[in-house]
């Protein structure tokens, strides 16, 4: 069946087309013309999809990769930690980890809330504790000592690398006697 302009009518074979009803043919164009029509508009959509997804996994699979060669080349530095209660009934094993060189007598240190970096300073045992803050990155003080890049959470602790470990569930116990943590930490002063 066609209509009066010679194009073919998708709905005469329909129950709805032998009772009559018909859909008008717009612009001449045959029902496979329309159907062709709306597969190619889909095709830009799914090319705008894949390409979204392929940029997001590359920009995290670039995340990773600069994590990794900060595990694999950062300088390691060891840190003293306060205890804390290691376990969260929501996230299951983990420590929250407070830095014991933040508490009393480094509380002037991090007064100054437009410097955005540590620099850390190690003892006789290999065990850093922070010497003073700068605005910008810039070479230690002394050679052996790190800048580690730090921002401040709405509690006013300072954060410069991370504020929890997560561990394999059952080793509470293990975890919760940590007396320090160990980082790493790259050229332009990110730990990990």
């Amino acid at each position: 069946p066609t209509d009066p302009s010679g194009a073919l009518d998708p709905i005469a074979d329909t129950r709805a087309g032998r009772e009559g009803a018909r859909l008008p043919v717009r612009d001449g164009l045959s029902a496979s013309q329309a159907r062709a029509g709306r597969r190619r508009s889909s095709v830009p959509v799914l090319a705008s999809i894949v390409a979204g997804l392929v940029a997001v996994l590359a920009a995290a699979n670039v995340d990773v990769v600069q994590k990794e060669a900060i595990i694999r080349d950062g300088t390691r530095f060891v840190v003293a930690l306060r205890p804390v209660d290691p376990r969260s009934l929501m996230q299951g094993d983990y420590m929250t980890l407070n830095f014991a060189s933040q508490a009393g007598e480094d509380g002037d240190l991090f007064s100054d809330y437009s410097h955005r970096y540590v620099e850390l300073k190690p003892d006789a045992q290999g065990v850093y504790h922070f010497t003073r803050t700068l605005p910008q990155m810039a070479p230690p003080a002394q050679s052996g000592n790190v800048l580690v890049r730090y921002r401040r959470q709405l509690d006013e602790r300072v954060l410069f690398v991370t504020d929890a470990y997560f561990f394999p569930e059952g080793q509470a116990e293990h975890f919760a006697r940590a007396r320090y943590g160990e980082f790493r930490v790259n050229q332009d002063g990110v730990a990990l």
